[in-house]
């Protein structure tokens, strides 16, 4: 179960960010209000991933969008959540802080 939990969080980052994936039959983007009744399920202390799950998981060499030129850059699931989270949260200024975490573990 644990991994469909984390192909399933993965699909929803990378189709957030690059809506090219998506099709005209997404049953969570093209559904009203559908993101946010998602969003409250990964809240849920019962429903949470450890991170490194998902960064084991993830491998941008195999994702078609490497190729998008500078939207490339993002292929990380710090940065493919970072803007998932700063739209559903509203929160802003913290890229700063992900460009000061990512040169510490890089």
């Amino acid at each position: 179960m644990v991994l469909v939990d984390a192909a399933f969080i993965i699909e929803l980052l990378l189709k957030y960010s690059f809506p090219v994936l998506r099709d005209e039959n997404d049953r969570i983007f093209n559904k009203p209000l559908m993101l946010q009744d998602v969003w409250s399920h990964l809240q849920l202390l019962e429903n949470q991933l450890s991170f490194f799950i998902l960064e084991d998981l993830f491998v941008p060499e195999k994702i078609p969008v490497s190729s998008y030129g500078e939207d490339a850059e993002k292929l990380s699931i710090i940065s493919l959540s970072l803007e998932l989270f700063t739209s559903l949260m509203h929160i802003e200024g913290i890229e700063e802080n992900l460009k000061t975490i990512t040169s510490t573990f890089c």
